[in-house]
């Protein structure tokens, strides 16, 4: 499938990453050859549905899951209307996209949607909270629910980075809603650095089982999009 062809597909369902050319460059390259295959492709964000939609089309005989705490509500955030109506979860369950609502900064949640749906992911995207913090804390979790030689995209690193250095006001305006502040932590820029120079993982969140983990597993690590996007890949 074209790049072109995944940009329609991308408007027909109101996905928002289809701003991002490089991006729908990315996956064109990297999930063309998987397009007929039986897989488990997880995005965590959910938004209003529409990248889960555009999965669902592109891979047709997958099975798409997604994670998100489902509190974009008009009533938590007046003023903004449009955000996640009333019902959104249960059309996109009607639609055969698995859902479940979790903060992906909470290990707990992460374990129950794992306990709830299983393991052996081909394909996970993280286009959630864009905070480092939020990155590592679901790639040190999630990575070893990904398969052998499956892929592991995050979006919008750039935003980490800017929404990291206004920390103070992005938990105030979360305050009460997800329930778990972020703290500082390592750009993932950073991260693979430090993996490439002294295959050492470095994070202030991660356990030392889980930075292990990455350390030993990752196969490659690749940005794209002028670091705004990155693609990893499990040995």
């Amino acid at each position: 499938m074209s790049v072109e062809e995944l940009e329609h597909l991308g408007k027909k369902w109101g996905a928002t990453k289809i701003e991002h050319s490089h991006y729908l460059e990315t996956y064109a390259c990297s999930l063309q050859h998987l397009r007929d295959k039986e897989l488990r492709v997880l995005e965590i964000g959910i938004d209003l549905g529409g990248s889960h939609r555009m999965w669902a089309e592109y891979f047709p005989n997958a099975t798409i899951f997604g994670i998100d705490p489902f509190h974009l509500s008009e009533s938590a955030f007046p003023g903004r209307p449009g955000l996640q109506p009333a019902g959104l979860r249960e059309q996109l369950e009607s639609e055969g996209i698995r859902t479940f609502k979790g903060n992906q900064l909470d290990r707990g949640d992460l374990q129950k949607f794992i306990d709830l749906h299983g393991t052996d992911f081909d394909v996970i995207i993280d286009d959630a909270a864009h905070m480092p913090d939020a990155i590592q804390t679901s790639l040190g979790y999630l990575f070893p629910h990904l398969k052998s030689g499956g892929l592991y995209f995050v979006e919008d690193l750039l935003t980490a980075v800017s929404r990291q250095n206004r920390i103070t006001k992005v938990n105030k305006n979360i305050e009460g809603l997800l329930g778990i502040p972020h703290v500082v932590d390592y750009h993932l820029v950073e991260v693979v650095e430090a993996l490439r120079e002294n295959n050492t993982w470095i994070s202030t969140v991660l356990t030392p089982e889980e930075k292990k983990y990455l350390s030993e597993n990752v196969l490659t690590c690749e940005f794209f999009a002028e670091y705004q996007m990155c693609k990893i890949i499990k040995k």
